[in-house]
């Protein structure tokens, strides 16, 4: 590979060309590289890719952490998505980026293009911004304070003074895209990358006289991360506090286990910004959810049964002992339970 052959004049900080990218050696003859040389035993004769849609692409891919790949037209503006799989191209976000001139506004977009997770990052001429693929929304990471065009980013990764590898973004201000060279700054992407989640959860163990202490676990789990913590809970009806600290971005299934009680489930996105996400988890037998599993919830699945319009009914937690439906051995295994056996 010739990795200086068609080196773009002006040079733009973070542009990344790929008319010559996987080309068969027929491509690059007819194509300007009139010295390419073939060699028998390193010939390349496929033409799979020879007229493929990257040849216009002029800001790095990016693999997000969906599985697809990321770029931004050229020609719009648009963030656009790649699945190599079905091999199938989507518009996802009109960035409505563009440099303007005296006259008007240059043709070519002048941005970089750089990925965290399912976050991407781009430039405009006058500030840099990520797209939050889980919630499809922007967020301006910083502005321009002076005079002059952004043109072009890149996302490096740096040691603070404590030895602990961070995420950075380096761009280039121009007096005019033009121009050849330019004054390079950066900013800390640090705030993209990790997250606190916290929130309160509310259960009960319904025995009011129990002063023993109960263990609830909370995990966040992704294709690619898992976090836990556990917390104490003292009382009947009882809500405590939760932290997880450091979470990375992405869509978790939150998951909340304590004995005796339903597994709760939720969904979480952690993004640009810390969450709060309060949950509640019930107790098996509490047909209707009022905190304890008594005599009115042996009645109301067995009135259910009967076919009465039972009021405040929960199903999955009439479902005593877990045989997946609510019937009448559930009522006397609730019974059993509160005559002490």
């Amino acid at each position: 590979i010739d990795v200086t052959w068609n080196d773009p004049v002006p040079d733009q900080y973070g542009q990344a060309f790929h008319s010559y990218f996987l080309k068969s050696d027929a491509y690059m003859q007819e194509n300007g590289y009139y010295s390419w040389v073939c060699f028998e035993d390193i010939s390349c004769t496929d033409t799979s890719y020879d007229n493929a849609f990257f040849n216009d692409v002029r800001t790095p891919f990016v693999n997000a952490s969906d599985g697809n790949w990321y770029y931004i037209n050229d020609n719009n503006g648009f963030i656009c998505c790649w699945n190599p799989q079905t091999d199938t191209l989507n518009q996802v976000y009109s960035t409505e980026i563009r440099w303007s001139t005296s006259q008007g506004y240059y043709l070519s977009k002048f941005t970089g293009f750089a990925g965290l997770g399912n976050i991407l990052l781009y430039n405009s001429a006058t500030g840099i911004y990520a797209y939050h693929l889980d919630t499809q929304t922007v967020e301006t990471l910083h502005l321009l304070s002076g005079s002059g065009y952004i043109c072009g980013m890149t996302l490096q990764w740096s040691y603070d003074t404590s030895d602990n590898k961070l995420p950075y973004i380096y761009y280039q201000v121009k007096s005019a895209p033009s121009n050849e060279t330019g004054d390079m700054y950066s900013i800390s992407a640090e705030n993209l990358m990790f997250h606190t989640v916290s929130g309160t959860v509310t259960s009960s163990d319904g025995d009011p006289t129990s002063t023993e202490d109960d263990m609830i676990t909370i995990s966040l789990i992704s294709e690619s991360n898992v976090y836990s913590t556990t917390v104490v809970s003292t009382g009947v009806n009882k809500t405590v506090t939760y932290s997880i600290d450091d979470v990375a971005p992405g869509s978790y299934t939150m998951m909340i286990t304590k004995e005796n009680h339903i597994t709760g489930q939720y969904t979480v996105i952690v993004s640009s910004h810390d969450v709060t996400q309060n949950a509640a988890i019930y107790l098996l037998g509490d047909a209707n959810h009022d905190g304890k599993a008594d005599s009115s919830d042996a009645v109301a699945i067995l009135r259910k049964l009967a076919g009465y319009d039972v009021q405040d009914f929960y199903m999955e937690t009439a479902d005593f002992n877990r045989d997946n439906k609510a019937d009448s051995s559930d009522a006397v295994a609730i019974l059993r339970k509160l005559a002490g056996y």
